[in-house]
């Protein structure tokens, strides 16, 4: 699409074009350009918005709160002690009545490295794992979703994670939307945990079973490739001269050729969340539209969903996990309680106090609300406290266990 006449951005001369290739080349060398020169522009242009610093901090960084305590709603215990809360278990499960609420209060005030201790006292104590006992004891109710929930806060976060995605690509058929989420959602840390805990748990490189077993296109999972076993910077600095050049790189060139053209890659899985934010707006100030809007209208498919949902978690992270929230309980095949389970479990320990808060901002109701609604039973009364909503609903009370 031609330019305005007259931007000084989008100048068509020769001598401009020389000037944008050699200044391309040279940063190319210093590790900063990621594209080829501009292509023809996708949109119609806008003048960006002007910004002022070579060098910014962003607080609002996906990952800036995720281990701070007062985020989560599920936190270590104080005093702790993992035989005695192994044989308090073991209390609750022996008798003529299991107390299912004691159990349920319990582990959601115990921290996966403490549930973690306590699964080993008890084997010591007992001489059997404690969900094998679960099952044994709680066998009318400990099925389902219940079930799912309990096992996976046994787990160490990567062990889960890895478990998900096998599942997810395993299946009859794949499930984009938790590969999705697990890929654009955790740290480098997190993803280099899940690469070296599928090769352990399935004695196969994740990235071959990706290529292997995915059914979707071959773009997605490039870039689903591309985005696990990338190098994201973890800097809140922000280099806003090089965000405005990969804004500028993705609005020249359309949403169509972010996929296809790998030397897009490196800007979706090499640069900071902090860094996207900025890309992000600066894309938005340039195309006059949300880029989830642009991703909706011009990219659809797998690919768009991917991009999309990266989009959304590095502008907002919390908005994002209120809307999986959301999206889980109001679809329409009814509740998708795997990705319920995956969300509150894989969040309660970092972030839920702001997803909460996000959450009650967008739909106007409560998380607690909108579980109490759709969810019943133990599984419901699990999955609020987990939350911290059962306080807040004054319906779910159940004995303390210091």
């Amino acid at each position: 699409m031609a330019s305005k006449s007259g931007d000084p951005l989008t100048s068509s001369s020769s001598t401009k074009t020389a000037m944008e290739t050699k200044s391309i080349q040279e940063r190319r060398l210093n590790g900063l350009a990621p594209v080829a020169a501009p292509r023809a522009h996708y949109y119609q242009q806008r003048q960006p918005r002007k910004v002022l610093e070579s060098t910014s901090s962003n607080s609002s960084h996906p990952d800036h709160h995720d281990h701070q305590p007062e985020q989560a709603t599920v936190r270590e215990h104080q005093p702790f002690d993992a035989s005695n809360d192994a044989k308090a278990l073991f209390k609750a499960m022996e008798g003529l009545g299991t107390n299912e609420n004691k159990i349920i209060d319990l582990l959601s005030k115990r921290s996966i490295g403490q549930r973690l201790e306590i699964r080993v006292a008890y084997k010591t104590l007992y001489g059997k794992d404690i969900i094998k006992a679960f099952r044994g004891e709680l066998k009318i109710i400990f099925s389902g979703h219940l079930e799912d929930v309990i096992e996976a806060l046994f787990k160490p976060p990567e062990v889960y994670d890895a478990e998900l995605i096998h599942h997810a690509i395993t299946g009859l058929s794949t499930d984009e939307d938790a590969l999705i989420d697990i890929v654009c959602s955790r740290s480098n840390a997190d993803l280099e945990g899940i690469l070296k805990t599928y090769k352990q748990l399935y004695q196969k490189e994740l990235v071959a079973d990706i290529q292997g077993h995915v059914h979707s296109s071959v773009a997605f999972k490039k870039l689903l490739i591309a985005l696990l076993t990338g190098t994201r910077d973890d800097d809140t600095q922000v280099n806003t001269s090089q965000a405005k050049w990969d804004a500028r790189a993705m609005y020249d060139a359309g949403p169509k050729h972010w996929a296809k053209d790998s030397t897009f890659a490196p800007i979706f899985a090499d640069r900071s969340y902090a860094h996207l934010k900025l890309v992000f707006t600066e894309f938005e100030e340039m195309a006059d539209t949300d880029i989830e809007k642009v991703l909706g209208k011009d990219l659809h498919g797998d690919v768009g969903h991917l991009l999309e949902s990266l989009a959304k978690f590095a502008k907002h992270k919390d908005t994002y996990f209120a809307e999986l929230l959301h999206k889980s309980m109001k679809g329409h095949l009814g509740t998708n309680h795997k990705a319920l389970i995956r969300t509150v479990v894989s969040r309660c320990e970092k972030d839920m106090v702001p997803i909460k808060e996000r959450f009650q901002e967008q739909y106007h109701k409560s998380l607690g609300s909108a579980l109490e609604a759709e969810t019943s039973g133990h599984y419901r009364n699990i999955l609020l406290a987990l939350t911290g909503c059962h306080d807040e609903l004054r319906k779910h009370d159940p004995a303390h266990i210091a």
